[in-house]
């Protein structure tokens, strides 16, 4: 545990966010599973340690500093994803299997080329395709 805690107090540090026993527990969750997680799976996770208001707030928190982006899934369910490299463009695509709702990260399709207004300032560009995952195609013969 001291060395997860170790690594997560590292990231925290990174994106400039204080080292808390909540915001620990909740990127341990999400460094352990290794995928996107929705809030209910996430809160099966961590059990009853925390209350979901302050889950809810590191969230939050993790959107605003970065550390996290948010996926829509085809059944509208939000998923976190973990940005750990501050650095990451922000601008991909994912895949969601409109079956089993798998995140497929598609780092290797380049991104269209979206204009907008010069009025306008974009911050993030999520690019969601919807579909049927490999597995589920296989299983579906």
């Amino acid at each position: 545990m001291k060395k997860e805690n170790d690594a997560a107090t590292q990231i925290l540090k990174e994106f400039s966010m204080f080292n808390t026993k909540p915001r620990l527990l909740v990127l341990n969750t999400f460094l352990k599973a290794n995928a996107a997680l929705d809030y209910s799976t996430l809160n099966k996770h961590i059990g009853n340690t925390i209350d979901r208001g302050t889950i809810y707030r590191t969230l939050y928190l993790f959107l605003e500093k970065g550390l996290l982006h948010t996926v829509p899934s085809a059944d509208g369910i939000i998923h976190y994803v973990l940005r750990l490299n501050k650095d990451e463009s922000k601008t991909h695509m994912h895949f969601v299997c409109n079956n089993c709702n798998k995140l497929i990260f598609l780092t290797d399709i380049p991104m269209p080329e979206i204009k907008v207004s010069k009025k306008l300032r974009v911050k993030n560009i999520d690019v969601v395709l919807n579909g049927i995952c490999d597995d589920c195609d296989k299983k579906n013969l």
